[in-house]
């Protein structure tokens, strides 16, 4: 997303990620459901590797 993550929290609600959670995912019985908000992706690329480097390590504790 274009916006820094807290922005788009506090702002907009994370509206978006909330209706996928409950109508896609929750009707779909997929639960129970984390998020990890990640904004201003267009910065520096030190930041956008260490963000991504962090995520893998993330998903590969969730299995």
């Amino acid at each position: 997303m274009g916006m820094p993550a807290l922005a788009y929290k506090l702002i907009y609600g994370a509206n978006g990620v909330r209706n996928f959670e409950s109508m896609i995912l929750g009707m779909s019985g997929i639960g129970p459901i984390k998020e990890t908000l990640i904004g201003a992706v267009e910065g520096p690329e030190k930041a956008r590797k260490a963000w991504l480097k962090k995520m893998e390590k993330w998903g590969g504790a969730a299995t």
